[in-house]
């Protein structure tokens, strides 16, 4: 049982960080096995609990000339309110915006997943939601600032985070048997998937499947960004609704994170990979 003197001392402490100009503290319940999965051609953002999707978000991300990193990350950074300064500019030559004010590009709240020499990548909230959706950003991933708030509550520091480049994404819908292709036109010219690719993945995944080929092929020539239907199969438990490739690492030990505790950073503009514009 703690003592009164040393309880009050704790209180005392507690009081003092509430009231310190430009810091607070949240408690944060994320989600249990929380993992991200953003696919650049698509602009959306998935978010799972294990193997289950829980939610999906439209996103911006980074152009052909300051592409969004591909590979496998972890949540190292969570900011509420981010001040923001301009990271093309010498450090101390333009003046902060302060985050959580309509003016801030990095909206309520900042998600890091990967720093180098120029600065840190994050997912955060935008106040340009016209930009939403494209392939708009310097790297950096771009959610309207609902969204951003939403998906900041259910992450950790440590949560995995994949980005994928995956023009073709297979879709169930299990009430009428339907199997479909989503596939999105290759922006940054990696290489087009061939049909046997499609098939094969199609068919690992459904071995049941019924395809249309001629239909697969049409898909492949004309992406539509939209579902077309290619084939039918009867869903088998554990089939999932809709494929996202990419392997995931499991996250750092727990002991590696500063878990639970975060702080308004005002004092501190982050360095992300963002411009005002």
């Amino acid at each position: 049982m703690i003592g009164k003197a040393l309880k009050h001392s704790l209180l005392a402490i507690f009081a003092i960080l509430l009231i310190q100009p430009g810091f607070v503290f949240a408690a944060v319940e994320p989600l249990p096995d929380a993992r991200i999965v953003i696919n650049i051609p698509s602009r959306t953002l998935w978010l799972y609990s294990g193997d289950k999707i829980v939610d999906y978000y439209p996103v911006g991300v980074g152009t052909a000339d300051y592409p969004t990193p591909l590979g496998s990350f972890h949540i190292i950074d969570k900011v509420l309110d981010p001040d923001f300064e301009n990271p093309f500019r010498a450090p101390g030559t333009t003046k902060a915006i302060p985050g959580g004010t309509p003016q801030s590009p990095l909206g309520t709240r900042w998600m890091g997943f990967y720093q180098d020499n120029g600065g840190e990548y994050g997912i955060h909230g935008t106040n340009a939601p016209g930009t939403v959706g494209k392939f708009s950003s310097h790297g950096c991933i771009r959610m309207n600032i609902p969204d951003a708030e939403a998906l900041f509550s259910r992450v950790d520091f440590g949560t995995p985070v994949e980005i994928t480049y995956e023009q073709v994404l297979v879709e169930l819908e299990p009430e009428n048997k339907a199997l479909s292709l989503i596939v999105y036109p290759d922006v940054f010219s990696r290489g087009k998937p061939s049909f046997d690719e499609v098939e094969q993945r199609i068919l690992n995944q459904f071995p049941k499947a019924k395809l249309d080929i001629a239909m697969i092929e049409q898909a492949l020539k004309t992406p539509a960004e939209k579902p077309v239907l290619v084939g039918t199969v009867t869903p088998e438990a554990g089939d999932p609704v809709l494929s996202v490739l990419g392997k995931l690492n499991p996250a750092p030990p727990t002991d590696t994170w500063t878990k639970r505790l975060f702080f308004i950073r005002r004092n501190n503009p982050l360095n992300s990979r963002e411009s005002h514009s």
